[in-house]
């Protein structure tokens, strides 16, 4: 899109945008200066990032609850391994498979997060 085609888009739209200002907008969008918008560089502008933030949080809020579960039921490094083999031996899981991290990842998000379920709701 050239700078021409811009402006009378963005006239059309009656946003009351001076050509002054249309002019300064389209310099911001047009990052490579060749005097044109092209689709990456419309997109790069005006994409939602909404989306993509959210998940990341929300990741990072999941692994923040994680490590804080961890923190509070275990104090060191000989208590989590007391832990995961207690777990391991006793659970349906082991089955006679070999104790590797699928497994211990299963064990912890399974006690973790189904005690933590069970403290809000009051048991």
């Amino acid at each position: 899109m050239t700078l021409i085609e811009f402006r009378n888009a963005i006239r059309k739209l009656g946003l009351g945008i001076t050509s002054r200002e249309i002019d300064q907008l389209m310099t911001r969008i047009d990052t490579n200066g060749d005097g044109r918008i092209d689709y990456y560089e419309f997109a790069a502008k005006f994409k939602d990032t909404s989306f993509d933030a959210r998940m990341a949080a929300r990741a990072s809020n999941r692994m923040a609850k994680l490590k804080e579960l961890m923190n509070l039921h275990m104090t060191s490094a000989n208590d989590a391994f007391r832990f995961v083999s207690e777990k391991f031996e006793n659970s349906a899981v082991s089955g006679g498979c070999d104790l590797n991290f699928d497994v211990v990842w299963k064990l912890l998000t399974l006690h973790f997060f189904s005690s933590s379920t069970s403290r809000k709701m009051g048991a």
